[in-house]
């Protein structure tokens, strides 16, 4: 949403859902491209007409966002202000020194008695065994454990 782009378009590289992965090395996706891309597309329909912007947005990759907050931020480029290994390093942080570190405060038994504990939810993970001794988790599992 950052970067103006579709959910299925990367907002720091020029690819999609489709080549992610691919082991290609794709060009960044630079601000002033996606700038200049708003721009044309606001030449053929007036941006304040939403659900027609955003129909016409999704043709050009673009999100329907016509005012994207950084563009008068001089050199601010979404490719570099967004980090998406940052994710992935705040999960891997919260399991190997917060939770073991709970581990070691709490004790393994009564923190599983605590997971085990909660009322199951529609969405949500629940860890009726024990969460002490998981040792791969999905992003979808290191959510629900924060």
């Amino acid at each position: 949403m950052i970067a103006c782009v579709l959910k299925n378009i990367s907002p720091t590289m020029l690819a999609s859902q489709a080549q992610f992965g691919n082991g290609v090395a794709h060009p960044p996706h630079h601000g002033l491209d996606t700038l200049q891309r708003l721009h044309e597309l606001c030449k053929l329909i007036d941006p304040w007409k939403v659900r027609e912007l955003q129909e016409l947005a999704k043709q050009y990759f673009l999100s329907g966002i016509h005012q994207p907050y950084w563009r008068n931020w001089g050199h601010a480029d979404p490719s570099n202000f967004l980090v998406p290994e940052i994710l992935r390093m705040c999960h891997k942080f919260f399991s190997d020194h917060l939770l073991k570190w709970c581990k070691e405060v709490i004790g393994p038994s009564k923190l599983n008695a605590r997971f085990c504990s909660q009322h199951q939810c529609v969405g949500t993970c629940h860890f009726g065994d024990s969460v002490s001794h998981v040792n791969q988790m999905t992003g979808c599992e290191h959510h629900d454990i924060q």
